[in-house]
């Protein structure tokens, strides 16, 4: 009998019997068995003996003093290993080279036996040979020597080779769970079952099915514990006993089968004898496979079929309405076509007369900027100074007259002056940015947003990427009323906190994004009616042959996008 196929108490029994062996030997001998007199004080023929029923039961013994923590080995343990008995001197030594899983099991294992927990030392474990392959090794042991108080101070074993015995049981593992994964997966239920009709196992579709957690919850269950019917229980069992008793197979038994829940289910199944390795039927295999929804298919197909046949009469004539229709179609595409190439044309000049009224505009405003400069803004610089002297001409007086009323009406004088005089530069600059024309579009939106933050506490931040831009002025003024519009509009409605406009090239086009905090808005709702400043941000693109989109959600910010290339591109192009 190999090692692997010998139970624990076998073992064990061995093992008692080889230290009961030894025992008489050393009482033969006259004295204990110890570390430097082990193997020396036995007989040779003795030793010989011992020796070679160790080498056959692939077993070795061992002696560790529990003081000293030293061991002594038999050259056969070691030899398992690849060492010679040099190599091991202290039970450290031994321990070095364990698992580092088994580690302390081994340990626990023996403190438990010394502290009298466990009448034995015993154990599994893996240690790691020369080679760097690691050995299964099963050791039992126990105390053979105490103090007077009952402290342990010689402890011997035999440690037993079952690294075959491993392999074989991880092997067999393997397959079991290989085999009943397949099982698991297979998509229907499997189940088989012993001469008595218990269940002996099934897959977890089956325990599903039953309303069971799991296969081991049907383990002893007749068809009786199940829910079926007592009708469906009675010919499940007569099939089963029929199939055992001709150990035949019962090929596709289309049955009713009742769920847990009860719910019902056509299912085709399939039942086979089940034998032992002597051929000897010991039982009953089912496969069972749910077509419920194939019958039902089947059923629909039959009524889909009656209903195509009915369609397809019914498209015969149809086809025959659509071969007049089309021949009218056709007439109605040609006009469809020539007044589509009409619109084209129509669209492409009204297009062209907005770009030129837009120059007109722009012109207007340029012209009423530089008329209110001439005269509105000089004339309250002047108002200002001659109201300035006449203030100074009037502190000086010796004259009796109310001089601090004539002061403070001069004082109002002046601050209404200097207010009317701050509007008109306004006025003028809001028709026409100085900065724009002097400092092109970037430095023009730098100083507009400088002055929007100062004036109305809204953080505003730009970003310019462009290295060197070059904006056309027909482009920097409709980005600049652009940019104008957007920020009047968060400004009326975002309650936003914070602005970042950011300027950017993509590919030959120039890109302007500005985007708020704010609270944002339904993207999808129409535009008001009277929206002028949206409709006039998209006209301006809509003349620059560009593109405008706005982006936004209920309380997560707004952003304008705006993408342009050449305006006199666009102009040409519409000549």
């Amino acid at each position: 009998m190999y090692i692997h196929e010998r139970t624990n108490e076998e073992l064990q029994q061995e093992v008692l019997e080889l230290r009961k062996e030894i025992t008489t030997l050393k009482t033969t001998a006259g004295r204990s068995i110890t570390r430097s007199n082990c193997p020396e004080n036995i007989s040779e023929e003795t030793s010989l003996r011992l020796e070679n029923a160790l080498q056959g039961g692939n077993m070795a013994w061992w002696e560790m003093d529990v003081l000293t923590g030293g061991v002594t080995f038999a050259k056969r343990k070691v030899e398992m290993l690849g060492y010679s008995p040099e190599n091991f001197k202290h039970y450290k030594d031994f321990t070095n080279l364990v698992h580092p899983e088994d580690y302390e099991r081994i340990m626990s294992a023996m403190r438990g036996h010394f502290q009298g927990i466990s009448e034995h030392y015993e154990t599994e474990y893996r240690i790691k040979a020369k080679s760097g392959e690691y050995i299964w090794f099963y050791d039992f042991g126990s105390v053979v020597k105490k103090d007077a108080n009952g402290a342990p101070l010689i402890c011997t074993g035999f440690v037993y080779d079952i690294t075959d015995k491993k392999k074989a049981e991880e092997k067999l593992q393997r397959s079991e769970n290989m085999l009943q994964m397949v099982i698991d997966n297979y998509p229907g239920v499997v189940f088989w079952k012993d001469r008595q009709c218990n269940y002996l196992g099934c897959n977890q579709s089956f325990a599903n099915s039953v309303g069971l957690k799991s296969p081991a919850e049907v383990v002893g269950k007749t068809d009786l514990d199940m829910p079926w019917t007592s009708t469906e229980t009675n010919n499940y069992i007569k099939d089963d006993m029929a199939v055992m008793e001709c150990a035949k197979a019962k090929l596709h038994i289309v049955e009713l089968l009742r769920q847990f829940d009860g719910r019902e289910g056509w299912f085709n199944t399939t039942k086979l004898p089940l034998r032992d390795s002597g051929n000897q039927v010991i039982g009953v295999v089912g496969v069972s496979n749910d077509i419920s929804t194939l019958r039902s298919a089947e059923q629909e197909l039959i009524n889909t079929n009656k209903e195509l046949a009915f369609q397809y009469a019914e498209k015969e004539r149809h086809a025959a309405e659509l071969v007049v229709a089309n021949v009218e179609l056709a007439a109605q595409n040609v006009e469809i076509e020539e007044y589509s190439a009409e619109l084209v044309a129509t669209n492409k000049t009204l297009v062209f007369l907005a770009a030129n009224l837009q120059l007109v505009h722009e012109k207007e405003r340029v012209n009423l900027a530089r008329e209110i400069h001439d005269g509105l803004a000089q004339l309250l610089v002047a108002l200002k100074m001659d109201i300035g002297m006449y203030k100074k001409k009037i502190s000086k007086t010796n004259e009796a007259i109310h001089t601090e009323e004539v002061i403070v009406e001069m004082e109002q004088l002046l601050i209404q002056v200097d207010n009317a005089n701050k509007t008109a530069r306004s006025i003028m600059n809001g028709l026409r940015p100085e900065q724009l024309e002097l400092l092109g579009f970037v430095a023009a939106a730098e100083v507009h947003l400088s002055t929007f933050e100062q004036t109305h506490h809204i953080k505003c931040i730009f970003k310019n990427t462009v290295l060197d831009p070059i904006i056309q002025p027909d482009q920097a003024l409709a980005l600049f009323r652009i940019l104008q519009e957007s920020l009047n509009n968060i400004l009326k409605h975002a309650m936003a906190t914070r602005v970042t406009v950011r300027l950017t090239t993509i590919a030959d086009k120039l890109v302007m994004e500005i985007r708020d905090n704010g609270i944002g808005f339904d993207v999808t709702r129409k535009c008001r009616s009277d929206s002028y400043g949206l409709i006039g941000m998209k006209e301006r693109m809509k003349l620059l042959c560009g593109k405008l989109d706005i982006t936004s959600k209920v309380g997560e910010g707004t952003m304008i996008r705006v993408e342009i290339s050449s305006l006199h591109k666009c102009v040409e192009n519409l000549n």
